[in-house]
């Protein structure tokens, strides 16, 4: 409350005018907008080289697997774990019931083989 009736105080000729403390504050409020729009537009280090954005097929991965497929809570990570070919030959073998799992049987019976293609393609190793 004492910091607002000193801020509300202001003489008539100090209207409009800045001093060097405003002047530097100011600046550095953009210089720091400046950055983080300069930074929110650089590429993902973690992200795929390929592609920015996760193939739609991805969406029911993210949901357990973690947003950056990280895993979690039991739940393995995905992300550049395994190699193309090992990623998609571990989809068809949870899709034919080769490979014990509690969901991923069922999860993988729903992706056509091109969604499997592009999910190989975003979560294997480069």
């Amino acid at each position: 409350m004492h910091h607002a009736l000193v801020r509300a105080r202001v003489t008539a000729d100090s209207i409009g005018k800045t001093n060097d403390t405003d002047k530097s504050l100011g600046e550095n409020t953009m210089r720091r907008w400046l950055i983080l729009v300069v930074l929110s537009l650089a590429p993902v280090a973690a992200g795929p080289a390929a592609a920015q954005t996760p193939p739609v097929a991805a969406n029911g991965c993210l949901m357990c697997h973690g947003v950056n497929g990280q895993g979690a809570n039991g739940i393995p990570a995905i992300m550049r774990v395994q190699s193309q070919a090992d990623f998609t030959a571990t989809m068809k073998l949870f899709a034919e019931n080769k490979k014990p799992s509690t969901i991923m049987g069922r999860i993988s019976r729903g992706y056509t083989d091109e969604d499997i293609a592009e999910l190989s393609a975003w979560f294997a190793k480069p």
